[in-house]
């Protein structure tokens, strides 16, 4: 079996570790893989990595520069695939712009399957353009489209949308080699730290109100970190200022790199994970690799790994009060949880073979495979 992946952002936003795991996943079948994406170092046992997207991701040209690297990066990455002829070619989905509709639309003239993962609900919800909705449905109504995601709650989300059957993908584990560069502190800066897409879906409206009502009764320090939705940091930036939480609380905007995240989080005792939904983010993966204390929301993501004061704290989701008695209760009693048992339960349900559905319509691609997996 051929399998190509296309990844423009490469290590940005962690889907170096994504496409790793997949990649080891699919070892299982010794299939022939090509990974399209960036940076120097994606180099990954048995798969073929071309460096498409490098100017993309170089902070230091400007966005013409950058923009035309996307186009050139898109237009080898379509001419390999059509010399490579893969059986599935795998993409990820966030945003349906003209460039989705028209990669997607070529993959459907190259007649190969494509797995398209959908991330975030909320983001893949919001399309303006109603003839964008008609023109996308069309083009992945073949059968040749396989769509994934990784929770359930945007899966049933997605599969009402489509119309569609819509399969789970495993969030694939990974182990940080930026650990050993920067060490671990017992000198901790921050006593709480979020990380990732910061917006209100992932509950940050939840940590600062909390922040508000312990500001009252604590001594405490909070790093929200990473790249801001639309105009939500000027209010996050204007509630802190408001409320007089400065003193308490950091931001940082945009994206932040490996080395530097890797400093912010080893400085901070706590990961918070305050979710509305479902997102079976892989933050929870990058905390638990640095040893991490959790607080999350209860939802069914979350709970299923972290049983409550045993390996991690649980609050009641989108309740701001419940966060606050929880963090408060962590400052307080002074945990601190050994998330060795945490990642093992998180590893062993991160098999793709365990998902039978989508293993073996991966498998059917292959004419000569069999139809369901020996696992």
């Amino acid at each position: 079996m051929k399998i190509s992946i296309i990844e423009p952002l490469g290590s940005n936003g962690g889907f170096y570790y994504y496409n790793y795991g997949f990649c080891d996943s699919l070892r299982k079948i010794n299939p022939a893989i090509e990974l399209y994406s960036a940076g120097e170092n994606l180099v990954f046992s048995g798969v073929v990595f071309y460096n498409y997207f490098k100017f993309l991701q170089n902070k230091k040209l400007n966005i013409l520069i950058r923009s035309l690297g996307l186009l050139f990066g898109y237009f080898f990455t379509f001419l390999r695939i059509f010399v490579f002829r893969p059986n599935l070619v795998v993409i990820h989905i966030f945003h349906f712009d003209i460039i989705d509709l028209i990669r997607i639309g070529i993959l459907r003239l190259y007649g190969c399957g494509t797995l398209c993962v959908v991330h975030d609900w909320d983001d893949l919800n919001y399309v303006s353009n109603s003839r964008n909705k008609r023109l996308l449905k069309i083009i992945i109504s073949s059968d040749k489209f396989i769509l994934a995601t990784h929770s359930d709650q945007v899966r049933r989300l997605a599969s009402n949308y489509f119309n569609k059957n819509v399969f789970i993908y495993p969030h694939y584990d990974f182990t940080s080699n930026l650990i050993a560069e920067n060490g671990f502190f017992s000198d901790f800066t921050y006593d709480f730290i979020f990380w990732g897409n910061v917006k209100k879906s992932k509950g940050v409206d939840l940590i600062l109100e909390s922040a508000k009502i312990l500001s009252k009764n604590h001594n405490f320090k909070l790093l929200i970190a990473g790249r801001f939705h639309g105009n939500y940091l000027s209010e996050v930036v204007d509630y802190v200022k408001s409320n007089h939480l400065s003193v308490f609380i950091d931001v940082v905007d945009g994206y932040i790199p490996d080395a530097e995240l890797s400093d912010y989080v080893a400085r901070s005792r706590c990961v918070l994970l305050p979710y509305k939904m479902g997102y079976s983010s892989g933050v929870v993966l990058r905390a638990i690799d640095f040893n991490k204390d959790i607080i999350a929301s209860d939802l069914p993501c979350f709970s299923k790994y972290i049983t409550d004061s045993v390996n991690g704290l649980l609050f009641s989701t989108n309740d701001s009060y419940d966060l606050s008695r929880v963090m408060s209760r962590y400052l307080v009693e002074s945990f601190s949880f050994d998330v060795s048992l945490l990642k093992c339960k998180i590893i062993e349900a991160n098999d793709i073979t365990l998902y039978p559905e989508l293993w073996n319509i991966i498998l059917k691609l292959d004419g000569n495979r069999p139809l369901e997996a020996k696992v």
